[in-house]
């Protein structure tokens, strides 16, 4: 938050300096960079990417700099929505395991209170044809 905040400032009082010095601007000219709050409300809509287009640059080195603002206001927008849709992601593929280990956890335990001192077998899937291994015991006594 701080680094936009300085950022929007620093531009803002860019171009101030590159837009309200150049044309000279008198400060009751509501659409163009009279003050330096003024420009520093065009940086903070451009960075945010709502544009009213109520104050645009005119000159080359003006419109340059707006083009560069906005391309930095969609990253710090996509930037961090990345970061924490890979974040969900991972922690939804970590919550299935979890649920696939407790699953399996509670048939083991089924079969070992169903059979206190026998042998207990894991329900097996079909084998393919010609596999001569054995079913897993998992308790024996």
């Amino acid at each position: 938050m701080g680094f936009i905040l300085i950022l929007v400032i620093l531009m803002g009082t860019v171009m101030y300096i590159i837009e309200g010095a150049e044309h000279n601007y008198e400060l009751n000219d509501e659409n163009k960079f009279s003050s330096i709050p003024a420009s520093i409300y065009w940086a903070v809509v451009t960075v945010t990417t709502v544009g009213y287009g109520d104050i645009t640059p005119s000159t080359i080195l003006g419109k340059f700099l707006s083009s560069a603002l906005m391309i930095i206001g969609y990253a710090i927008i996509t930037v961090p929505t990345g970061i924490v849709t890979v974040e969900f992601a991972d922690q939804k593929r970590k919550q299935k395991l979890r649920a696939n280990i407790v699953k399996q956890t509670m048939k083991r335990m089924r079969c070992f209170v169903k059979t206190v001192g026998s042998q207990c077998r894991i329900p097996h899937r079909p084998r393919p044809h010609g596999f001569k291994g054995k079913r897993r015991l998992l308790h024996q006594r």
